[in-house]
């Protein structure tokens, strides 16, 4: 995690001085190849938790209220597989001081339910439901350029996010629900109705992640200049 502690330490340096454009001496291909660091290091760090691949064997839960009758929740998940999640693509990080974009790329995930069961019950009345197959979700691509400020610390002044999918592939062959099989309605969701509705509703979803982004990080990195003017 050398890299992450690297960027924190700079974004934090940077973020507790006045410094204006034509000041600013960090070399950009430093940057390129620290952000490119993180990254690696995140991937690599999810491997080593053991998180791609995730394999469950079996795995049971129960869950009660302190009066069982009230509600009861049991099940168990066998033979659980997700791969892909730490593949990621690296397709362009460009930083020009005042100025940051990257595009990655997930070529695809990778899930695998062998058999998945649940059952809730209270009030004297019960419902269960199980499912097994698989899903496929297919080239997940984000981009962002973001435009920096580095006048009184560093922020953001404008961020624009581009994700698109590239697919979903459903191949469930249980679908079970209060003893209804659902198998043709889920695939048809996940494989046709989901990825159409994000791709014609794209432009917007684009907006409101960039907004949400921009706020969550432009929070972040005040929360850094803050600490940093304490210390």
């Amino acid at each position: 995690m050398k890299y992450l502690f690297v960027f924190a330490l700079l974004i934090g340096s940077i973020s507790a001085t006045e410094l204006a454009p034509e000041q600013a001496s960090v070399e950009p291909r430093f940057i390129d190849v620290l952000i490119r660091g993180v990254l690696e290091d995140a991937m690599q760090g999810m491997r080593d938790r053991g998180l791609d691949p995730l394999l469950i064997h079996r795995e049971a839960g129960k869950f009660a209220l302190p009066v069982p009758e009230l509600f009861t929740a049991v099940g168990y998940v066998e033979n659980l597989s997700v791969i892909g999640l730490s593949n990621i693509n690296i397709k362009d990080i460009n930083f020009s001081i005042t100025r940051l974009r990257i595009e990655l790329e997930l070529p695809g995930i990778e899930i695998a339910i062998g058999r998945a069961y649940g059952k809730v019950s209270g009030f004297g009345d019960s419902a269960e439901g199980l499912i097994s197959g698989r899903v496929s979700i297919k080239s997940l691509r984000v981009a962002a350029d973001a435009h920096l400020s580095l006048i009184g610390g560093i922020s953001l002044n404008s961020l624009v996010v581009d994700a698109s999918l590239g697919g979903i592939d459903s191949g469930f062959t249980t679908v079970q629900l209060l003893h209804l099989d659902l198998t043709d309605r889920l695939n048809h969701l996940l494989g046709t109705l989901i990825p159409d509705l994000l791709e014609q509703n794209r432009e917007d979803l684009n907006e409101t992640i960039s907004a949400i982004l921009l706020i969550i990080i432009n929070n972040l990195l005040d929360g850094l200049t803050f600490f940093r003017n304490l210390a």
